[in-house]
Order: structure tokens, then C-alpha cells, then sequence
């Protein structure tokens, strides 16, 4: 996780630590810890790169080898990105802007387990939010048993619900939504949140009762299903 922040880049110390140093930091792959390039020490300090223009690009913190946050700006001083991590990666809040300065997303993620020998054996759980430019939800998902379960909720621009469903997936790595396989109630409203459809899903497949409804919430049709196959109309 920490790879992807400052392996690679040059970064400067910012004025308050009173050093400064092309490279402040190294991560033991073994541990997530930083150390200190110069004494190999467990590293506590900021570290902040700049764009040529003079406005911040990177920044992060440390204390005693764990990263307890970073942020990265535009090139027109905007902030885009921003995690606070609790306890290292174990724990974080991220947010992410427009480049207009309006929230887009907002996700928690919280590991329980241990690690051994090196390896991520955790569970992971959280949740993941995405707004419209005008403040409104775009969508909510909120993920369960190592991302094995997720619950998907869309909303519309104006604000109004527009879709909720459960996801399952035994080895999903990803929370890639087309990756998963529908499970127990779906449901699909228009514009206005009013519900046109609920179905039921069994491990992925129509199993049970499927409602159909018109632009005013009243019901219209059912169908029975088994396996994808209809039973009764």
C-alpha cells in the first residue's frame, strides 16, 4: 500500500522538521514500516513534494514507521486526495474531490485478522460512497466478509432512489459491482423513487417472486421464477 505513495518520487522536508533530504524514507515490505534513509531508524516526520509552480502536490506524515496521513493536490492548488489511516493501512478514511473542489467519493476500509509471514490474510470491510457534483449521492456500497458480500444502493441526480440490491461473490478480489452475482431482493424505482421492480435472487439466479409496477407505484404483473425459469405468470 505505501509503495504506491513515495518509493519512487523526490520528496522534500517540509520547514518544521529543519532537515531536508531528497529521500526522507524507506518501507520494510515485511513489516509496512518506514525507516529513515539516514540512520535506518523508524521513521517519524512530513514529507511534502511541490509542482513547479510553487503550490503543494504531495504530502504525508509519519510517526514511529506508520503513516498517519496523506494528502495530494492539482496543479491549480485544489485538494483532490486525502486518507487518514488509524492504524497504518489497517484503517483509513479516504476522500477524493472534483477538480472543482466538490466531494466525489468518501470510503472506509477496516481489516480484521492478522498478518503472517508477510501475507495479507486479512477481512476487509467498509464502505464506498460517490456524489454528484451538486452534493447528492450517486452511490453507496457497503461491503462485508472480505468484500464477499456487498450491498449496492444508486442513486438518482435529483437525489431520489434509484436502485438496491445485494451482491455475492465467495473469491471476489475487487468491489467491481459486474464481478459479483445478484442475491436476495433487488429493487428499481424511477425518477420520481417510486419502486417499478422487485425481483428475487437465489445465488445469483431469479428464484421466487418478481413485481412489476407503473410510474405510480401500483402493482402490475408477478411472475413466479426457479433458476432463471418462469414457473407462473
Amino acid at each position: 500500500m505505501y509503495t504506491r505513495l513515495i518509493l519512487l518520487i523526490t520528496v522534500i522536508l517540509i520547514p518544521e522538521l529543519a532537515i531536508s533530504q531528497d529521500k526522507c524514507f524507506y518501507i520494510d515490505e515485511t513489516t509496512d514500516l518506514a525507516y529513515s534513509i539516514t540512520d535506518s531508524t523508524l521513521y517519524s516526520g512530513i514529507c511534502s513534494d511541490s509542482y513547479r509552480n510553487g503550490n503543494m502536490k504531495y504530502c504525508c506524515k509519519f510517526k514511529d514507521g506508520v503513516i498517519k496521513y496523506s494528502k495530494a493536490w492539482s496543479r491549480k492548488g485544489v485538494l483532490v486526495d486525502s486518507t487518514i489511516y488509524l492504524n497504518g493501512d489497517d484503517k483509513m478514511i479516504t476522500y477524493t474531490f472534483y477538480k472543482t473542489g466538490e466531494l466525489k467519493e468518501y470510503g472506509t476500509s477496516f481489516k480484521t485478522g492478522k498478518k503472517t509471514l508477510g501475507l495479507d490474510n486479512y477481512d476487509n470491510e467498509g464502505t464506498h460512497i460517490m456524489f454528484w457534483k451538486n452534493g447528492n449521492k450517486k452511490s453507496e456500497v457497503k461491503y462485508y466478509n472480505d468484500r464477499t458480500k456487498t450491498f449496492l444502493t444508486r442513486y438518482y441526480k435529483n437525489g431520489n432512489l434509484k436502485y438496491t440490491g445485494l451482491f455475492y461473490e465467495k473469491n471476489a478480489d475487487s468491489g467491481m459491482i459486474s464481478a459479483l452475482k445478484r442475491d436476495s431482493i433487488h429493487c428499481e424505482y424511477n425518477k420520481d423513487g417510486i419502486l417499478i421492480k422487485k425481483q428475487t435472487y437465489v445465488k445469483g439466479k431469479l428464484n421466487g417472486l418478481t413485481s412489476y409496477y407503473d410510474i405510480n407505484g401500483n402493482l402490475q404483473k408477478t411472475e413466479m421464477y426457479k433458476n432463471n425459469i418462469i414457473k407462473r405468470r
